[in-house]
């Protein structure tokens, strides 16, 4: 009976992947970074006795980790980092997995404060385009706005995707974004925050390259006071590239041609100075060079920038957050690029093409209202 009872014993142990001898029944439960980065191994837990989670070794550029949870939606019970389980399922030598939950760390995207004001929008120089014409006062709220273009690395590790060139360089602006695109990124940031989307997108349609950009959608703005983040209106694009020290004068004018300065080559990258050593145009580095008053880099040059607004003519009336037409065909860029010459990224400077467009010289940044 006693050797009997010892190879009972024997027979019921097995190797464990950490090399030790483990008790059956048991199971193993599996870390999935669910949009992070790194790697953790998998522990194995024995039925009925307490242990702990693993310590989290994923991480998520702008996110913070708030614990486990059994699906990657986050449903179910949240289990915290290295929390103590037990009989986390009942499936002999099986394997559980939990899911990496994340919360947007809002801090991480280094967002500016612009204060509410009046200020003149358009140019009346009248060797300037006649779109930019006529000029008239526009009273914006006051917003958040990222101090930087959005990031090829932050792009990818908020959606997985890295579109565009020179996918090498992470702290270029991300490129060949569609307008839908942008709006899609923003629903996934107030998302990881926790806060209702400031869009609602129906009827998506990508296309079959690698990184299945959004051709067409309905994208509508329930509650416009919603503090969700967003894309720009064009007004407020405008208003915060014009920012200058003296209130007088950001109201009224006389606004830097590009933003910041009178010098193009001291605040954008552009066809004048993006040619690199083998004598190709790119974009750079989204903080090299000087930022505006506000402290907002990169509002002239690099990539242009998507706005919300639909393409439409200016008028002469006094506006209060003007959100651009209706309806139409094209939406608004504002910044020009790196491939743009002097006039192109001056902070008047209007663009427009169709929201499925994605071209190498065209990205976003984002804002948000203030609550």
């Amino acid at each position: 009976m006693v050797i009997l009872s010892l190879i009972c014993i024997f027979a019921a142990c097995e190797q464990d992947e950490l090399g030790g001898r483990q008790e059956w029944p048991h199971y193993a439960v599996i870390y999935d970074a669910n949009g992070g980065t790194g790697s953790m191994t998998r522990s194995v837990h024995v039925y009925g006795t307490a242990q702990n989670l693993n310590k989290i070794g994923f991480s998520r550029t702008a996110c913070k980790f708030v614990g486990w949870t059994e699906s990657p939606s986050g449903e179910g019970k949240l289990y915290g980092d290295q929390e103590s389980v037990i009989n986390l399922t009942k499936t002999p030598r099986g394997e559980f997995t939990l899911y990496a939950q994340w919360r947007l760390d809002s801090d991480a995207l280094n967002m500016i404060l612009v204060p509410g004001g009046r200020f003149q929008m358009g140019n009346d120089n009248m060797a300037d385009p006649e779109r930019e014409r006529p000029v008239r006062a526009v009273t914006i709220d006051g917003f958040s706005i990222g101090k930087y273009q959005i990031t090829r690395k932050l792009y990818r590790d908020i959606t997985g995707k890295t579109p565009g060139d020179f996918t090498y360089m992470p702290n270029h602006p991300v490129q060949k974004v569609t307008w839908y695109d942008a709006v899609e990124f923003c629903n996934t940031l107030s998302e990881l925050e926790g806060c209702v989307p400031f869009y609602e997108i129906t009827g998506i349609v990508r296309d079959s390259e690698e990184f299945e950009s959004i051709q067409s959608a309905e994208v509508t703005v329930p509650d416009w006071s919603g503090v969700g983040y967003r894309l720009p209106t064009e007004a407020e694009w405008e208003y915060a590239a014009k920012a200058k020290a003296e209130l007088i004068e950001w109201e009224n004018g006389p606004y830097f041609i590009y933003s910041g300065s009178d010098d193009v080559a001291d605040v954008a990258w552009y066809s004048g100075n993006t040619e690199d050593i083998y004598g190709n145009k790119r974009t750079y580095s989204v903080e090299t060079l000087a930022p505006n008053y506000l402290g907002i880099h990169g509002m002239s040059g690099n990539v242009s920038e998507w706005c919300w607004d639909w393409s439409g003519d200016y008028s002469a009336e006094t506006l209060v957050n003007p959100k651009g037409p209706e309806s139409g065909s094209s939406r608004i860029l504002r910044g020009g690029s790196w491939n743009d010459d002097a006039d192109h990224v001056r902070s008047t400077y209007r663009l427009y093409m169709e929201p499925s467009a994605k071209e190498p010289t065209i990205g976003f940044r984002i804002v948000r209202s203030a609550e």
